[in-house]
């Protein structure tokens, strides 16, 4: 499980990254509905990873102290 969530870290570290660079050199003016929706789509899968990481953290907690 811990494998899984630090994997996930980086792909989304590296996915983060990636639209950062995409949307300061791309001409976002012409399209900008696809800044938009990839920019949406990072905040989104952060939003996932967050629950799932605190959902992995409350199981483990839970399972060894109570």
């Amino acid at each position: 499980m811990l494998h899984t969530s630090e994997v996930s870290s980086l792909i989304l570290c590296i996915g983060i990254v990636w639209v950062a660079a995409f949307v300061s050199v791309s001409p976002c003016r012409d399209y900008e509905w696809i800044c938009s929706g990839i920019s949406v789509v990072m905040i989104g899968s952060n939003a996932a990873f967050a629950m799932f990481v605190s959902v992995t953290f409350v199981k483990f907690f839970a399972k060894r102290h109570l």
